[in-house]
């Protein structure tokens, strides 16, 4: 029988369980707050090929009220589902959307991937080509229908796999969203020449520039050394969208300082655009994380989390704003 020295078992042990942990990284049922687990739906989403829901969470306060509310769509991360996205911030975005009174639905992806547009084999989304923005818009007639939902008022966030299906939203359909948010995400290669916005949203990007999956200045996404799809880079994805909405120029400035507790910067970029808005929050130092969320992976594998500010805080501004982002808010 062939030796196996006992360090390589101990390699393939620790790969096996990265392996394990990333394919559930941002999004496993990680400690949902005991106070919201019994406050969500799973609301079915009919029309599409296949049977689809949405975890979906409507504010008490506002159920016995005729006003109509504001929502936000969470799009989880690649191997994800709703229910870890809850966790990924301890429940903070449930906490402001009860005391702000707006709805949060956590999108649910088929096979946990989202059809982004990225020559991907091993995400089915993309490798089934699957109809996930005729799955958004939907959800969106059907859920108007029974609840109390200010059509005028729909917010897009989401990481990794899911920022980049954000962002075809923003290409495809920005006019069904007041604002969009990605994190850890760029535009597609294979999705620049069908990206043609019919017009602006206000589009925020967060991405940090040490990601080591999604890299800041664009490449091929790796997981473990596999080719997951080529991304244009931060720059190029910006340039992207600000060709379509017609934008002043702007300049970065610091936001957060690095600190000897958190060495990560935050830079802020703001532009005027004829229509809508593009803002980047640029990470110097930070990985492949949710700003003040939970570090769900070893910084080895995923890089540096920020806590310099609160991406959940954040989309419950741009919620309170009415998808403008203002500096004042960006606090932790």
């Amino acid at each position: 029988m062939k030796f196996i020295p006992f360090k390589s078992i101990q390699v393939f042990s620790i790969l096996i369980l990265l392996l394990i942990n990333l394919s559930d990284c941002r999004n496993r049922r990680r400690n949902i707050p005991m106070e919201f687990k019994d406050s969500f739906l799973e609301i079915p989403v009919t029309g599409t090929a296949l049977e689809r829901s949405v975890f979906f969470y409507y504010p008490e306060a506002s159920k016995s009220r005729s006003e109509k509310i504001p929502m936000v769509l969470i799009f989880h991360g690649g191997g994800g589902s709703p229910e870890g996205m809850v966790g990924l911030d301890n429940g903070r975005l449930l906490e402001f959307a009860r005391e702000r009174r707006f709805a949060v639905a956590y999108m649910r992806g088929y096979n946990n991937s989202w059809n982004d547009l990225r020559e991907d084999n091993k995400a089915a989304a993309n490798r089934d080509k699957h109809e996930d923005v005729l799955y958004t818009k939907l959800f969106l007639e059907q859920i108007m229908e029974a609840y109390q939902i200010d059509e005028k008022q729909i917010h897009a966030a989401g990481i990794s796999n899911g920022g980049m299906f954000a962002l075809r939203l923003a290409c495809e359909v920005p006019e069904k969203f007041v604002a969009i948010t990605a994190l850890t995400a760029n535009l597609p290669s294979t999705a620049k020449d069908v990206c043609s916005p019919a017009k602006g949203t206000n589009l925020t990007i967060i991405n940090g520039t040490a990601d080591p999956l999604v890299p800041y200045d664009g490449g091929n996404v790796t997981v473990f050394g596999r080719n997951r799809g080529e991304i244009l880079s931060t720059t190029a994805t910006l340039e992207h969208f600000e060709s379509f909405y017609r934008c002043s120029h702007s300049q970065a400035k610091t936001i957060h300082s690095s600190t000897e507790a958190d060495p990560t910067e935050v830079l802020l970029s703001q532009k005027k655009c004829s229509s809508g808005s593009i803002n980047l929050l640029k990470i110097e130092n930070g990985g492949h994380t949710w700003p003040g969320g939970v570090v769900y992976l070893p910084e080895s594998i995923i890089g540096k989390t920020s806590n310099q500010f609160s991406a959940s805080r954040l989309i419950a501004d741009l919620v309170k704003n009415k998808g403008k982002l203002l500096e004042k808010d960006l606090e932790p």
